[in-house]
């Protein structure tokens, strides 16, 4: 399944290059563009080289368990085993040519895109390595739909800076369009007609407006309800194997065109592309452009973290866990200067992330992380740290312990769901919570005697959402000699197979944890879950 896993990224990495010259005709600029800003020196073919090695290693250091790995490949990669002669002793009738292959690639039937803030500003060999980031994520199946921010632009606002601040916008996206093309990547700028302000909420270039670097989210929030946008310039783009690099830049009546907020942008997409009743051009469909992923590039990294001071949150479900950490942030003062646009993502997370699939999550990762963070994420559709992960254990000097914790400073966020706890069988729907058990071990449940047992020993069940999974504890007798105690018991861990893959694990084994940190299970030798249990004790 590896080899199969490097065949396709390789098929990917020559069919853009196969590509090129055909499609150098259908993305040649009818109109005049400003003159570039110039990168380092850096030699095209050895970056492209370089990123060809990256991306094997990177897929590959990534260690996917069978599971997560056939879910990246089904939902990222979509093909034919049939279809594609890997080995010549296992191929049946007629496989597709070469061309074949790579023409297929280049028009997948569906296009998995994330949203992606390129948050600045960036040194240009930084800008290199997110460029090769972006590109290797094209080619492992989800393209980049680039938004560009930058905290600096908050220093040109006002009506006398307006035309300065506009000119710097154009530079910094052409550079980025730049160092995609010297790491071999195809892309376009689409320096406006995407998104429209109504007359009544005009985008002035205020701090609030063009960067999202202030502490009130208000602005933010209000301006994006504002903002209207449209695909139609995007995806002929992303019909093209290019990866769009889109300025927030709003046309308002009199077609005057307005620097808006990066995350007023992106909320702007959300809203359209899970638009019930969306209006896109010929070929596409609503399905095909939904996004899966937020992606936030920035130089400050993910939401930092109270608990463990110099990291940040792992993983946040936001449905239980958005308020508390504003209130913390709000609280420290010195986040507002090591971490000034932590909130305002956030925010712009909870927003989008309400208006897609459950499925979907964000990913904030600072551009040092890069590319691990994020193709780890794709892979395997976890955080990089599990944060149910006890950051003290086997005499580890905790000081040690909590360097070692995320120190890439990437959060993962899900919109998740609500957890109850129940201490008592009646409050349980005990209907859904057979179905939950049943689906989830394959098995029928003796639901009598299961019950009437638990109806005895039940400590706590900690339920997530509509029974989507669930966490029964137990408390049991503990003979000690003559003596007898009790002990917690983990009777039953389930996540139904939809909700698979959503992070619930995490969520549910953190409640757990922190309720019960003393407690006891069993499993047979050769449960396959035996390495992740063993991972996440003390």
């Amino acid at each position: 399944m590896f080899n199969h896993l490097r065949y396709l990224a390789r098929q990917r990495q020559l069919s853009t290059s196969a590509a090129r010259s055909y499609y150098r005709a259908i993305t040649a600029r009818s109109d005049p563009l400003p003159k570039r800003v110039a990168l380092e020196e850096v030699d095209k073919t050895s970056v492209t080289a370089e990123c060809e090695r990256d991306l094997i290693l990177e897929v590959m250091s990534t260690v996917p368990t069978q599971r997560e790995l056939r879910h990246f490949l089904k939902r990222y990669i979509p093909f034919d085993p049939a279809q594609i002669n890997v080995s010549p002793s296992r191929s049946h009738g007629r496989s597709k040519s070469p061309r074949e292959v790579v023409d297929s690639l280049l028009r997948p039937t569906t296009c998995l895109i994330s949203l992606t803030k390129v948050q600045g500003p960036f040194a240009p060999m930084h800008l290199i390595s997110i460029a090769s980031t972006l590109v290797q994520l094209q080619r492992l199946g989800l393209t980049p739909v680039v938004v560009l921010d930058n905290e600096g632009w908050e220093k040109l606002s006002g009506e006398a800076n307006a035309q300065q601040l506009r000119m710097k916008m154009l530079q910094e996206a052409l550079s980025l369009v730049e160092a995609i093309e010297r790491v071999g990547g195809r892309t376009k700028p689409v320096l406006s007609g995407v998104f429209w302000g109504d007359d009544n909420k005009k985008g002035d270039a205020t701090p609030d407006a063009v960067s999202s670097s202030d502490h009130d989210t208000t602005t933010d929030s209000t301006l994006a309800m504002h903002i209207r946008s449209s695909f139609d310039l995007v995806q002929p783009i992303l019909r093209n194997d290019q990866i769009p690099v889109i300025l927030p830049m709003a046309i308002y009546p009199g077609s005057f065109k307005r620097p808006i907020s990066a995350n007023s942008a992106i909320t702007a997409l959300c809203r359209s592309l899970s638009d019930p009743n969306p209006t896109l051009s010929e070929g596409a469909t609503k399905d095909a452009l939904l996004p899966v992923k937020l992606v936030v590039i920035n130089n400050e990294g993910g939401i930092p973290n109270h608990e463990k001071p110099g990291t940040a949150h792992s993983l946040i479900n936001l449905q239980e866990e958005h308020a508390s950490i504003t209130q913390v942030y709000l609280s420290t003062p010195e986040w507002h200067h090591t971490h000034p646009t932590a909130l305002q993502n956030l925010d712009m997370a909870q927003a989008c992330l309400a208006l897609l699939p459950t499925t979907s999550s964000a990913v904030i990762a600072p551009y040092a992380s890069l590319p691990t963070a994020l193709i780890s994420n794709l892979i395997t559709d976890k955080p990089l740290y599990s944060s149910s992960l006890p950051t003290t254990r086997g005499g580890i000097d905790p000081a040690r312990a909590i360097a070692s914790v995320n120190t890439s400073r990437t959060t993962v966020i899900r919109h998740g769901m609500s957890i109850r706890y129940h201490d008592a069988v009646s409050t349980l729907d005990i209907e859904k919570l057979t179905l939950l058990l049943e689906v989830s071990f394959g098995k029928s449940l003796d639901a009598s005697a299961f019950y009437e047992r638990l109806e005895r020993r039940l400590a706590c069940a900690i339920v997530a959402g509509e029974y989507e999974g669930a966490v029964l504890v137990t408390e049991e007798p503990l003979w000690r000699g003559e003596k007898m105690n009790s002990c917690y018991y983990l009777d039953k861990f389930a996540i139904a197979p939809t909700s698979q893959g959503i992070g619930l694990t995490d969520i549910l084994w953190k409640r757990m944890t922190d309720a019960y940190p003393n407690l006891m299970w069993r499993s047979r030798t050769d449960n396959g879950v035996n390495k992740w249990y063993g991972h996440n004790n003390h």
